[in-house]
């Protein structure tokens, strides 16, 4: 006959209660800091691709009559059309800035990209209307997240509650 002697762990279960709440309560700190971390990400992210928009806008102003010439090569009424792409790059841009109808703005921009890339840099056997026809669909699929994923937590969409 063989005897087997079994020892029971035993443990202060108020120690147990107070090692899983320290190790809970710093699981939501790293989660928390990691959050805050994305959210001002997101946000810088937001501005960077508004940046873009503005600069691009700002530059067409400054260089209106260069960038007017130019377009004239490829658009039947140029003279017509660098006022309607300065608005729409300036104010899209703003509204990506602020984070303000962010969704909308996303897909204006989207469509005015999808526009410029047909209308001015179709000729892809161009080195450089390539090169701006890919940076169009890279800054449409930044668009398309925001248009996903809306303006974020640091936006006028988030303080109205439309995001």
């Amino acid at each position: 006959m063989t005897t087997t002697t079994h020892t029971a762990m035993h443990h202060d279960p108020s120690a147990a209660a107070l090692a899983v709440a320290e190790y809970e309560a710093e699981q939501r700190r790293a989660h928390d800091q990691r959050q805050h971390r994305d959210v001002r990400i997101y946000a810088l992210g937001r501005i960077f691709i508004a940046a873009l928009f503005i600069v691009s806008g700002a530059a067409k102003i400054f260089s209106y009559s260069a960038t007017v010439s130019a377009l004239n090569e490829v658009l039947p009424d140029a003279r017509m059309m660098v006022p309607l792409g300065i608005a729409i790059e300036l104010v899209g841009g703003a509204l990506l800035l602020l984070g303000l109808r962010t969704r909308a703005a996303a897909v204006g921009l989207i469509a005015y990209l999808a526009t410029v890339t047909l209308l001015v840099h179709h000729d892809l056997s161009e080195p450089l209307n390539r090169s701006f026809a890919l940076g169009n669909l890279a800054f449409a699929g930044a668009l398309m997240l925001l248009f996903a994923h809306g303006a974020g937590a640091l936006s006028l969409d988030r303080a109205t509650h439309r995001g």
